[in-house]
C-alpha cells in the first residue's frame, strides 16, 4: 500500500500537479487494516487521515 501511495504522489508531481499539504485525504473504514507505519507515512507526506465510524458506510 505504501508503494502505491508513493507511486500516486510521484505521478501527480510528474504531471505538474504536486499536492498541497493536507489537500489529500486518505480514508479507510473502521475495521479495515490501519497501521502505525501507514500513519507515519501519511503524516510525513502531509496527507490527512480519515477513518469512518462503525456503521456509517
Amino acid at each position: 500500500m505504501l508503494d502505491a501511495l508513493e507511486m500516486a504522489l510521484w505521478q501527480r508531481d510528474r504531471e505538474g500537479r504536486p499536492h498541497n499539504p493536507r489537500e489529500l485525504i486518505h480514508h479507510s473504514d473502521a475495521g479495515s487494516h490501519t497501521s502505525f507505519k501507514l500513519a507515519e507515512h501519511l503524516d510525513a507526506a502531509q496527507i490527512a487521515a480519515s477513518i469512518g465510524s462503525v456503521g456509517d458506510a
